[in-house]
């Protein structure tokens, strides 16, 4: 059975895996195995770094100072000194999706200056035009392939830790915490479905098969796409559960999929729909996820 760390190294190691996918499953793959400062860094990448966080080192580029007339860009041409060097490096804080949306038009990026230095620089450079840093495209296609650089060290070293995330089962040296066991209360019937009931007096468990919770799976994945494309939901809660559906997809295909690790999955995804309010879990939705995260 395929496990996360491998199946993340292939993907690391395939320039054709688009950077945002990359991180989203890497971004899964350290929550569920614990690596919490991993998973900062990665959620980072993600959403961008906001102000007053640090930028990483390989996000820090150099680019030519520039000014615009009539549209157009025109590089200025001034002496290489300290000073100099610090006005054209900047820090490049947007998401690595953008990034990569930047690096895929083939032109230099435009990146100005906050309005309260712009005023102090044009009159070190004696300009009264705009003064601008043109970063030449292939800066950001370097922080775009450090990030998948640093992804696949990532969990390489967890590997020769002996870290596979199969079924989050870890090496004794590092045992990972057993899930929380979890009780789902549905109200109403869902037809065709074995789950859980619960009751104030008591609550009783059937049993539930691997073909059920295939089904089941198989049902949920492309609720969820649509969810993602068309439910009344905010950017953040979108993007959460395009991240737990891609780890799902990526669990589904494999040869023998891992229950615990999907049940594990399928409740988080439960936990940000009833978060999101807005009648959006559905009592059908609600019965393929407690067939998923059934014991």
């Amino acid at each position: 059975m395929p496990a996360l760390i491998p199946e993340l190294i292939a993907l690391a190691s395939d320039p054709t895996v688009q950077p945002p996918d990359l991180l989203r499953k890497a971004f899964v793959a350290a929550r569920l195995l614990q690596q919490p400062e991993a998973a900062s860094w990665l959620d980072h990448e993600l959403q961008g770094y906001p102000d007053g966080s640090p930028v990483p080192p390989y996000r820090q580029r150099r680019g030519r100072l520039a000014i615009r007339r009539a549209g157009t860009s025109y590089l200025l041409s001034v002496a290489n000194t300290e000073r100099a060097q610090q006005w054209q490096t900047c820090p490049l804080s947007l998401p690595l999706s953008e990034l990569a949306a930047l690096a895929a038009t083939g032109k230099p990026v435009r990146i100005r200056f906050p309005p309260e230095l712009l005023p102090q620089l044009m009159a070190e450079l004696d300009t009264h035009q705009e003064v601008e840093i043109s970063l030449p495209v292939i800066q950001v296609r370097e922080v775009i392939e450090a990030v998948r650089g640093r992804v696949l060290n990532w969990a390489l070293e967890l590997a020769e830790a002996g870290i596979q995330g199969d079924g989050m089962s870890f090496t004794p040296q590092q045992q990972a915490q057993p899930l929380a066991p979890v009780s789902i209360y549905i109200g109403g019937d869902a037809p065709g479905f074995q789950f859980m009931q619960g009751s104030p007096g008591g609550q009783q468990q059937q049993t539930v098969t691997g073909e059920q919770r295939a089904e089941a799976l198989a049902a949920l994945l492309p609720w969820l796409v649509q969810v993602i494309e068309k439910g009344p939901l905010q950017r953040e809660v979108c993007d959460e559960l395009q991240i737990q559906h891609a780890a799902l997809q990526a669990l589904a295909r494999a040869q023998a999929p891992s229950w615990p690790l999907i049940g594990a999955l399928a409740s988080s995804v439960r936990a940000i729909l009833e978060g999101a309010g807005a009648g959006v879990l559905a009592a059908q939705a609600l019965g393929w996820l407690s067939i998923l995260t059934a014991h």
